[in-house]
């Protein structure tokens, strides 16, 4: 078995190299054949466009010649049931679809932002071969994926490797949506109505990313959607599968942050102005990003919130549908937390340096108050609903105590409280020493006192936390309720026993004999 590994290994290796060599070389030879047809100028002298021409003949020919012995070898070693269900063959096809999914995305998105600017030259040639070329090797190489997937990615290594390809390839055109949307927004919102002028060519960049992204985005959300909607001998595992959840948890997380740091934004800039720090119009003009985050993000956010609970219903088990939304809850709250850790201690640590010292201050200090009030407003009610929320449900159900993705999210927020307490003090403790010394300055005050107020700030969630999971440790809750359990081992491993019982399965009777008294 080892032996036939090894071997497997070698051949999809061999395989992938090859087919990568041949695609440069056949991009390579495609494109100056169209440049020499329709008439071209070669870049530098006759003797460097042989070298280029011999070049990608050498590597496609060579290219060819790897590729295609070696997978001539894989497909034989294919026809065995236990080499079509290899992982490593769901490996190699795997790569090869992300890996021409990524060199159609750069070539569409340069080929398009070309074309948008207006620069439609033989320098357009490289990117459409490119992307031709790779979609050809994505669609030879889907058909070959789809022929044998419902047979061979049942579940196990093959149904997680296709999860990761899908995951990827929707994480890196969702990110090109994204950013392209965002950028596209702000172009637009400063060019038509804060009447900022610009170039018409600074549209064309962000609408190319944003439709290369969403045209594989697209089919692959599609797909998605099917694989948990649709009745197929993949949906059980598909539905049941952790890094579906954990990919959409991502998402939310990201969607999140990018709503509540343009909502900052925006709050921010209406404080600013409010202060007559800056106009109006000038103050919303500089945070235009900010309003094209929340407008792409709280879509996303919604929509993958929405994604997340219809697998949960679509898997029909309650406890799944509950973990989906107690994620959510923990999510946000974490998320909320960490923000309004950083916007209430500025807030009150710029408040303090402005009583304090305020020659040592600055004359920007409106601006900075601005920033952190408005984090403070925008994070503060989120985290407040959200830790009601979870903590409402834990006091409600206790076995709620007990739930692993609770835990995990309170060790995080001690953690968090931990690692910001120790650096706020360290802080603290060297502004402390150089006071001592005599060697402080004007504003050596002001920060000691900032300081003070995050290892403060710090330490309550510390406290906070560690109470939190104090508690959740002391609940005993229901799970073992209707159990009867009996425990027939030697003295000492019966009260190890009783003692695991007791901690995971609270609520059921334990009986325990002796080997010689069992019943």
């Amino acid at each position: 078995m080892t032996t036939r590994i090894v071997r497997r290994l070698y051949l999809y290796i061999a395989a992938l190299i090859g087919l990568q060599m041949m695609a440069n070389g056949i991009s390579d030879l495609a494109t100056l054949l169209v440049e020499r047809w329709f008439g071209g100028e070669v870049i530098g002298a006759a003797d460097i466009a042989a070298v280029r021409l011999g070049g990608s003949v050498a590597l496609t020919a060579v290219g060819l010649a790897l590729w295609i012995s070696h997978w001539m070898l894989a497909q034989r070693d294919a026809a065995q049931p236990e080499g079509q269900r290899s992982a490593l063959r769901r490996l190699y096809l795997y790569a090869l679809l992300f890996i021409a999914l990524a060199t159609i995305l750069t070539g569409m998105q340069t080929l398009l932002n070309q074309i948008l600017e207006g620069q439609i030259s033989f320098a357009i040639i490289r990117p459409l071969v490119s992307v031709i070329v790779s979609s050809a090797i994505w669609a030879v190489h889907w058909q070959i994926v789809s022929s044998d997937r419902p047979s061979v990615e049942v579940s196990g290594a093959n149904g997680t490797l296709r999860r990761w390809y899908l995951a990827l390839g929707l994480w890196v055109s969702l990110a090109m949506l994204s950013f392209g949307a965002g950028i596209l927004m702000h172009a637009l919102l400063q060019r038509f109505v804060f009447n900022v002028v610009g170039n018409i060519r600074q549209l064309a960049l962000p609408t190319s990313v944003l439709i290369s992204g969403l045209a594989a985005w697209l089919p692959h959300e599609i797909w998605s959607r099917r694989l948990i909607r649709l009745a197929s001998p993949l949906q059980a595992d598909e539905l049941n599968a952790a890094l579906r959840q954990v990919f959409i948890a991502i998402v939310m997380a990201s969607s999140l942050v990018a709503a509540l740091t343009g909502l900052t934004a925006l709050i921010s800039a209406g404080m600013r102005a409010a202060f007559g720090v800056a106009s109006w119009n000038a103050a919303f003009a500089a945070e235009t990003r900010g309003v094209a985050a929340v407008i792409v993000a709280l879509p996303l956010l919604f929509y993958y919130r929405t994604q997340l609970n219809v697998t949960a219903q679509l898997s029909g088990a309650g406890e799944r549908i509950s973990m989906a939304r107690r994620l959510v809850a923990y999510l946000v709250s974490a998320i909320s937390l960490v923000a309004l850790y950083f916007g209430l201690g500025g807030l009150l640590g710029t408040l303090l340096r402005l009583w304090l010292g305020p020659d040592t201050i600055g004359s920007a200090w409106l601006t900075t108050l601005s920033w952190y009030a408005a984090t403070t407003i925008v994070t503060l009610p989120v985290y407040i609903v959200a830790s009601l929320q979870s903590e409402t449900l834990a006091s409600i159900d206790p076995e709620e105590e007990r739930v692993l993705s609770r835990r995990i999210y309170l060790y995080a927020g001690l953690l968090f409280g931990v690692i910001a307490t120790v650096i706020t003090a360290t802080l603290l403790l060297r502004l402390l020493v150089v006071v001592t010394f005599g060697e402080g300055s004007a504003g050596t005050t002001s920060e000691i006192v900032r300081m003070l107020w995050y290892t403060s700030l710090g330490g309550a969630i510390c406290a906070t936390y560690a109470l939190l999971l104090r508690r959740a440790g002391r609940a005993r809750g229901t799970t073992g309720a209707g159990r009867q359990i009996v425990i027939v081992a030697p003295e000492a491993l019966s009260r190890a026993l009783e003692a695991a019982l007791a901690h995971e399965l609270p609520g059921a009777k334990v009986a325990s004999f002796a080997e010689q008294d069992s019943p």
